[in-house]
């Protein structure tokens, strides 16, 4: 369920991305000690371009089973 739901999600953003929007995503741990060392790492890159892969080289949460992480997506603030 989590890997659909990060999916539809993302397939919204692109959507957005293609029509002209500069997109922008971030990964977003629980925050607790049960995170993962490469989901924290991939929580404290902070707003990166849609279409870039994360330091782990995934794409989007879930990234192995257990994952109880989310994607949080924005367009990007104009600078």
């Amino acid at each position: 369920l989590g890997n659909a739901y990060e999916y539809g999600n993302m397939l919204v953003a692109k959507v957005l991305q293609s029509s002209g929007l500069e997109m922008q995503k971030k990964w977003l741990s629980v925050g607790d000690e049960r995170v993962r060392p490469a989901h924290r790492a991939n929580q404290d890159q902070g707003w990166i371009p849609l279409d870039d892969a994360f330091q782990d080289g995934t794409d989007r949460p879930p990234s192995d089973p257990g994952c109880r992480c989310t994607l949080l997506m924005r367009r990007k603030p104009d600078a």
